[in-house]
């Protein structure tokens, strides 16, 4: 059983030939080849194939148009609506096929395909399909297609692991930084704690210690305070106490109430004399400032300047014995 009969007078056996070589390279199975097996008829052969095939090619020439068994062959084929007429030759079909579109290859050697041959096997494939070679091959083409899929979903996957993986580090690097900072700044807060704790000791030590200074010297003042209470103070020395205490504390006693008269009559008498100078050197100034507007001799203004140089001297004596009074009184106290 062939794919492809092919119809064509015994004139036309080159082109037939031709066509079914390029049939069979495109992988369809043709029967052309009029030879009759031993033991089989030639009837019996040609309707048995005419029977089996799934597409008649009939080859339109001069020569076929005039044969009983091409046209005979033929109205089989268009019956059964498997005919594909084809002109080999430029030449018009028999009547009763004139109606059917005809691939026209009158132009062509066989050799390139041409657009015609190209329409022929397409109208060939949507008739009976595709030939079992380019079967395989479109099988081996959705194999290697789905091989393909396959490759790129298993490409995609392993991208995805790869990003899953890569983003579970960089999580994993991000805990460990959030965790090495929280380990940092508790660090950081538990040694300002302690700074913290060490100067509250400082604090409470240096406060424990101006308290323990206070405590003593409260101590010591209370302990001075018991021995002034202990100790009764000296009475004061008076003419009857003088005259009963002893030879040696009279005279330091008469020696001090001497001095104290000496510097109780010596601070008067600086005072005074202060006093009288203060009041007239501005008497004496007002006096130099009359004097000289009036244009006095020379022997009046030495006589003015003699007197203001004594007065002067009256001053500082003053100021001497004033000196000497507060220094007897200081060292007296």
């Amino acid at each position: 059983m062939s794919d492809i009969f092919i119809s064509y007078a015994h004139q036309d056996r080159p082109r037939a030939q031709t066509l079914a070589q390029t049939l069979e390279d495109s992988g369809w199975s043709t029967f052309w080849d009029r030879t009759i097996p031993t033991g089989k008829t030639w009837r019996e052969t040609i309707g048995r194939e005419l029977a089996d095939a799934h597409c008649v090619i009939v080859l339109w020439s001069k020569a076929s148009i005039e044969s009983e068994w091409v046209q005979e062959e033929g109205d089989d084929a268009k019956r059964r609506r498997i005919l594909v007429p084809v002109l080999i030759e430029n030449v018009q079909p028999p009547i009763g096929f004139r109606a059917i579109q005809t691939a026209d290859l009158a132009d062509w050697d066989g050799k390139e395909p041409t657009q015609a041959f190209r329409r022929l096997v397409t109208d060939i494939t949507a008739l009976i399909g595709l030939p079992p070679s380019a079967k395989e091959e479109v099988k081996r083409a959705e194999i290697e297609r789905k091989a393909e899929e396959e490759r790129k979903r298993a490409e995609i996957e392993r991208k995805a692991e790869e990003e899953r993986k890569r983003a579970e580090i960089e999580r994993k690097a991000e805990e460990e930084r959030k965790r090495a900072k929280a380990d940092a700044e508790r660090a950081e807060a538990l040694n300002a704690q302690k700074k913290a704790e060490e100067a509250r000791l400082k604090a409470e030590a240096a406060e424990r210690a101006k308290a323990e200074a206070r405590r003593v010297a409260e101590e010591a003042k209370a302990e001075t305070g018991e021995t002034d209470k202990r100790e009764p103070p000296s009475a004061p020395l008076t003419p009857q106490t003088l005259r009963s205490a002893t030879p040696e504390l009279r005279q330091p006693s008469e020696h001090v109430s001497s001095e104290q008269s000496k510097t109780t009559a010596a601070v008067p008498w600086g005072i005074i004399m202060i006093a009288i100078a203060a009041a007239g050197i501005p008497f004496l100034l007002w006096l130099a400032v009359v004097l000289g507007a009036q244009n006095t001799t020379m022997q009046q203004q030495m006589q003015l300047w003699i007197f203001l140089a004594i007065v002067a001297a009256w001053v500082v004596c003053g100021c001497i014995l004033t000196r000497k009074s507060d220094a007897r009184r200081t060292d007296h106290r």
